[in-house]
């Protein structure tokens, strides 16, 4: 009975404190003299705000229905889904082309893992030399993203070559220059390419028809140019003193590309350094290019 009893006093008690009637007053400062008064309590006071609440609320609920106000809302949500899925395809577009252009940078210093190579035996004919290379993760990556990015280019420059793949041993190289060989082919030792000696101011030029889809300078092989050919071919030249090209030009077999030079780290002379890949694996380019 005591617990009961104090509930229903303090229900009283409050009741009672809300109906109490307050007075406000406002007077002037220097005066004392009353200017406004107001009177009334905490109920009618929980009232007007209630029903203020309520009345935004259903203000702002005809606004957006029977308002364009609507559209504006809805349609910069959309808008916002919109932009965060291209921020989404934007980004993956950018790690996309951070491994491309890593993938890039790997075959350009060596930085690759190959196992083996082939020899050119006596009595074979170059279209029977098999490469023996086991191809990496980052090989097969960077091949598949080279394809795709380099075919858009070269179907959008239009160029007329042939749509039948050849095999290397049947095309005509250009020799990129002609001079000594100081440095053979040797896998063994990620040498995946061939130094040439030529003279001072010797102008390198390209191996075949193409689209030059790196030139720039490293650390490591100094100005250096890299060329798309057609079905799979990538020619690269290193070391240069100069680069006559700029990467998205496209270039004929035997126009010149480059200065000979002795830029980059792995430089112990001028000289250039040429690669030949065919579809994401080096092969010797002595098997198919005569450079004296």
């Amino acid at each position: 009975m005591g617990d009961k009893q104090d509930e229903l006093d303090w229900k009283q008690a409050l009741k009672k404190r809300l109906q109490t009637n307050y007075r406000l007053v406002v007077m002037n400062d220097d005066t004392y003299e009353e200017v406004q008064t107001y009177h009334s309590n905490f109920l009618k006071i929980g009232s007007i705000v209630t029903l203020g609440m309520l009345s935004i609320a259903l203000l702002t609920g005809v606004l957006l229905l029977l308002t364009p106000i609507r559209h504006l809302i809805f349609r910069g949500e959309k808008e916002n889904v919109a932009l965060e899925r291209k921020i989404e395809n934007l980004e993956k577009e950018l790690q996309t082309q951070q491994l491309w252009t890593e993938n890039i940078r790997k075959v350009l210093v060596g930085d690759v893992d190959t196992i083996g190579t082939g020899h050119n035996e006596v009595g074979l004919e170059p279209d029977s030399i098999k490469v023996l290379t086991q191809r990496s993760e980052i090989d097969e990556k960077f091949r598949q993203n080279l394809e795709v990015e380099q075919q858009e280019n070269i179907n959008t420059a239009s160029i007329n070559l042939p749509k039948t793949e050849l095999p290397l041993g049947q095309r005509f190289f250009s020799p990129p220059v002609s001079g000594d060989i100081s440095k053979k082919y040797n896998s063994s030792e990620k040498h995946f390419g061939v130094d040439i000696i030529a003279p001072k101011n010797t102008a390198i030029k390209s191996a075949l028809d193409g689209y030059v889809i790196s030139a720039d300078w490293n650390l490591e092989t100094g100005n250096t140019i890299a060329i798309q050919h057609k079905d799979n071919v990538i020619t690269f030249y290193k070391h240069n003193s100069a680069l006559l090209k700029k990467a998205g030009d496209m270039v004929k077999a035997g126009e010149a590309i480059a200065i000979i030079g002795n830029t980059g780290d792995h430089s112990t002379g001028p000289h250039l350094h040429f690669e030949l890949w065919h579809k994401g694996i080096p092969v010797d380019p002595m098997d198919f290019i005569n450079f004296n």
